[in-house]
């Protein structure tokens, strides 16, 4: 299935103010569509079908532009992901519809968004993707145009390379920054397990963000430092918790100080 091109419009509100949305994407390309996944997943018969269901082979776009009327505007190259799947035992749409509030008007209660953030989860963990990717990016802002190479996420890894951004002291740039085993599924119970009514996050309670995912990399970083006129420069900062232990890796930091010297190469490992 092919569409040459794409066209949506949305009117956004906000307090005091109003603005219009506009996109374009063309070359839209599915590959394989399976609607008898969907069916399956929407059937209360298989609620416990473990199995994984393809839905897609291959979803591609080629260049997507989004303008607003407030001067705002995002280029995309394009955007791919494959081999999309379902799982009709956890990706249970009926039951997310079921769990929103009745009274839109109103914002849930912290029961309500707790509920409503394990039903995601769920779903989050019925649904597979093999790869997806989106294309060079750029940014409009008031400083400038920001760009981003690419961003990728495949076997559990998100990643994003090539920040090339400004900001009101400098420009920041930044070859590669990576989670490791990230799950959104495992970040919305996390989420969810904060949404206590009066009452504050415990400190175990901020660890458990470090369960969502193994790890993290950054490459390549230099920054403006404040108002100093002086760069923040990380070659390789590798962060690994996983496995019952955390190390951390850095090779190649400078930070601005008073003697200008290179931080050398350190590895630390805490048990």
């Amino acid at each position: 299935m092919k569409s040459d091109r794409a066209v949506i419009s949305v009117d956004v509100k906000q307090p005091g103010k109003t603005d219009k949305l506009t996109g374009e994407s063309s070359n839209i390309i599915v590959n394989d569509f399976d609607a008898t996944a969907i069916i399956a997943a929407l059937d209360p018969q298989t609620a416990s079908d473990d199995s994984y269901r393809r839905v897609y082979r291959q979803v591609s776009t080629g260049p997507y532009a989004l303008k607003s009327a407030q001067g705002m505007r995002v280029d995309v190259d394009g955007f791919t992901m494959e081999d999309i799947a379902v799982q009709p035992s956890k990706f249970r749409l009926a039951e997310i519809f079921a769990a929103l509030p009745r009274d839109q008007s109103a914002p849930p209660t912290p029961a309500q968004a707790r509920e409503l953030l394990e039903k995601l989860a769920g779903v989050y963990e019925g649904l597979r993707i093999g790869k997806a990717e989106i294309g060079k990016m750029s940014v409009g802002t008031p400083q400038g145009t920001a760009t981003v190479g690419a961003i990728r996420f495949r076997d559990g890894e998100f990643a994003v390379e090539g920040v090339d951004a400004p900001s009101p002291q400098g420009q920041f740039k930044m070859e590669r920054f990576a989670l490791k085993s990230f799950s959104t599924a495992s970040l919305m119970r996390w989420a969810a397990s904060l949404t206590t009514a009066g009452r504050a996050p415990s400190p175990d309670q901020m660890l458990g963000l470090f369960g969502v995912l193994a790890g993290a990399e950054i490459k390549g970083v230099t920054a403006p430092f404040k108002t100093t006129n002086k760069l923040v420069m990380i070659d390789t900062l590798s962060l690994d918790w996983g496995s019952w232990s955390a190390r951390s890796r850095a090779r190649r930091m400078w930070l601005p100080n008073l003697s200008r010297q290179p931080i050398h190469p350190v590895q630390n490992s805490f048990h």
